[in-house]
């Protein structure tokens, strides 16, 4: 008898404790959360590869690249101009320099001629014209080593923007590519096109930039050769 109340005690317990959370009561104990539950996950590509893959590049408005593009093709032709224009200045300036150069060495010889016969006012008056010849020396020198150096920032530009016409070419790929990869008919073989010609855009955009930070140092280098030119033009009225 008593075996079979101790059995039905513990059926009754049993049953109040699986009853006993549905029922709510504040006696309720709520299990610990396991270990699994707390992991994080192990994959964080929360949105997928392809969408992981899209954030990449963010598309520009088509308009835009194709502005540009008509552009830099223009700016290519134009920068021909440039630098032939830029060399011939450069030719005809050393040209003159070199024909005052023999102008000096004329001018030296009647010096040397004016000391011997000791004629002072001839002197002085040689002394005069041989420093304005200098001065004019300096300055055609001067506009000879800005206009090759002009010549060479140009050119150097140039190659610059055929780069960014090959990235702004490669762009526009890519962004039609990137609309594709968002349609309903995507798939693998789309997002491993994509990724390489993604790559192919990051390293032309690379090269471009590498090629315009050297224009700039040549620029620079431009603006330098002109502040020395306007120095020995700042001679000449004197």
């Amino acid at each position: 008898m008593r075996t079979r109340i101790r059995i039905a005690w513990v059926a009754v317990t049993l049953v109040a404790t699986t009853l006993g959370p549905a029922r709510g009561t504040a006696d309720t104990v709520i299990p610990p959360v396991s270990a699994a539950t707390l992991a994080p996950s192990t994959n964080s590509l929360l949105r997928g590869t392809v969408a992981e893959l899209l954030s990449v590049y963010v598309p520009r408005d088509v308009k835009d690249l194709q502005t540009q593009l008509q552009n830099a093709r223009e700016f290519q032709i134009a920068a021909t101009s440039q630098i032939n224009t830029a060399r011939a200045l450069a030719a005809e300036a050393d040209g003159r320099a070199t024909i005052m150069k023999e102008e000096i060495e004329t001018t030296k010889a009647k010096r040397s001629a004016a000391k011997k016969a000791k004629d002072k006012p001839a002197m002085d008056a040689l002394d005069a014209t041989s420093q304005r010849q200098e001065n004019e020396r300096e300055y055609l020198e001067n506009l000879r080593d800005a206009m090759m150096a002009e010549a060479d920032r140009v050119e150097t530009e140039q190659a610059a923007m055929a780069a960014r016409v090959k990235s702004l070419e490669l762009e526009t790929l890519v962004s039609s590519k990137n609309e594709e990869l968002r349609g309903p008919l995507a798939n693998s073989q789309s997002a491993t096109q994509y990724q390489t010609l993604l790559r192919n855009l990051l390293d032309a955009q690379r090269d471009t930039a590498d090629k315009f930070r050297l224009a700039a140092e040549k620029d620079k280098r431009v603006t330098e050769r002109r502040i020395a030119q306007l120095k020995a033009l700042s001679k000449l009225g004197n």
